[in-house]
């Protein structure tokens, strides 16, 4: 970590066993089964 602040207009909080991705389906994401597609620093492909 080198203190960088990042500007974003969402995240995405990954805990618990249960899936609630379904408000996401409206919009041009990736999924692999019901995983979220990311990065290695776990952003989408989505501008």
């Amino acid at each position: 970590m080198d203190a960088s602040v990042v500007k974003l207009e969402a995240g995405l909080i990954s805990m618990g066993s249960q899936y609630h991705s379904s408000y996401l389906s409206g919009i041009d994401i990736q999924f692999q089964g019901e995983n979220l597609v990311t990065n290695r620093m776990c952003c989408t492909y989505h501008p």
